[in-house]
């Protein structure tokens, strides 16, 4: 049996929309990178528990996304998108400094790459006890999930943040969703 792709007008990319993600990709990179510049380092590695990550070690998490997603746009065509093989360096975590310089060092990716939209292979755990899966992906949709993927631990730094007594901006890791949803109330 095989499945025909859905195709439908409403899922058509419109010419700006690459602009759209590249830019607001680059948006919530420097709110974060301006976030952690307000940081001392003990803030940026403090946990509020044992069960609790750092915004230190969301930070990395959100870097490494960023990192394994560039590394397959530089690579061969044929270069597999893995975020669950990433290499953890944990000195991003540990050092509020690296860790923006890191993201400094994204955001000139982003200014610098030009991003082709075309398919990218993907291996990825699905089950813990399982091979990887392979999938196919888009530039535009692993544009799109490391744009969300990064307001989501962004909205998990703000809740650390507030354990310790950190304040953010309102904004800072609030769903873009959520933002629409509440300017048209």
């Amino acid at each position: 049996m095989s499945i025909e792709p859905i195709t439908s007008d409403r899922t058509a990319v419109l010419p700006s929309t690459q602009d759209e993600l590249v830019q607001a990709n680059l948006r919530v990179l420097i709110q974060l990178q301006n976030a952690l510049s307000a940081l001392d380092e003990e803030q940026f590695t403090g946990q509020p528990s044992e069960e609790i990550s750092s915004i230190g070690m969301h930070t990395r998490h959100i870097i490494e996304f960023y990192q394994e997603f560039f590394k397959a746009l530089e690579g061969p065509a044929d270069q597999e998108l893995c975020y669950d093989r990433r290499q953890r360096n944990m000195v991003l975590e540990g050092s509020r400094d690296k860790a923006i310089a890191a993201v400094g060092t994204l955001e000139k990716m982003f200014k610098d790459t030009d991003f082709i939209d075309g398919t990218i292979p993907m291996l990825c755990i699905i089950d813990p006890h399982a091979p990887l899966c392979n999938l196919q992906s888009t530039v535009h949709r692993e544009l799109y999930h490391v744009l969300d993927h990064c307001i989501h631990h962004m909205a998990l730094i703000k809740m650390v943040g507030q354990q310790l007594n950190i304040e953010f901006d309102q904004d800072f890791g609030l769903a873009n969703a959520t933002k629409q949803h509440r300017n048209n109330a």
